[in-house]
């Protein structure tokens, strides 16, 4: 389905859409309403809600039609985020998506990917897939950045792993699935990978994660 970038209002939904997709849909709640409705501190107090509507401060985010957050759009100190479900993380996959969410709102969304992705969160121990998701979003990052030639958001990415920075000794105390999953996250194409600084360290995981495997079967001998 053609994203929909200019702002139309549904018939009747009271939703007045920002963007929307296949998968994402973005819009401002314009109808006191619908405002109660994905705003539940607002249930008995019409005069907010009304305010809320007139003013569009209050905004939904829906995934597969499913609402994953509603945010309070006011560009002041009370602009939030109301999580709803966690598959929010998959919109940093969604460029024209993510372009439209302010900073204050994509730095908690990259931080709880990257919880995922490490496994720190409780969640993803209880719905792996939550994980396989948050990793599959990671690479779809990683890979526009490789399109894009853009180095400098590689190393970015690469600052994310737990790994960055660490002395080889310090890789080769670390467990080699984690190792690999991080390769797999960051690796540049082959035949590409001499174009981005990020290679180096990519490498450095693939051979620390060799090693201890070497090792591991020296000792089971």
């Amino acid at each position: 389905m053609q994203a929909l970038m200019a702002t139309t209002e549904a018939a009747g939904t009271g939703l007045e859409d920002v963007y929307r997709s296949g998968i994402w849909r973005i819009a401002r709640v314009t109808s006191p309403e619908s405002v109660i409705q994905y705003d539940l501190g607002c249930l008995n107090h019409l005069a907010e809600a009304e305010y809320f509507a007139a003013q569009r401060i209050l905004w939904i985010v829906e995934r597969h039609g499913v609402v994953v957050a509603t945010l309070r759009r006011s560009d002041d100190k009370h602009d939030a985020v109301f999580w709803k479900q966690p598959e929010l993380i998959e919109i940093a996959s969604c460029q024209p998506a993510w372009q439209l969410l302010p900073t204050w709102l994509q730095t908690p969304i990259w931080r709880r990917l990257l919880e995922f992705v490490k496994g720190e969160a409780s969640v993803v121990h209880e719905r792996p897939d939550l994980r396989r998701l948050a990793e599959q979003t990671f690479r779809t990052r990683v890979d526009r950045a490789i399109e894009q030639r853009n180095d400098k958001l590689l190393m970015e990415f690469a600052e994310d792993s737990p790994f960055w920075r660490m002395s080889r000794d310090e890789l080769l105390r670390q467990h080699p699935c984690e190792l690999r999953r991080w390769c797999r996250l960051l690796r540049p194409p082959k035949d590409r990978a001499s174009e981005f600084a990020i290679s180096d360290f990519v490498r450095a995981l693939w051979h620390a994660a060799g090693l201890i495997d070497a090792t591991w079967e020296e000792q089971d001998s």
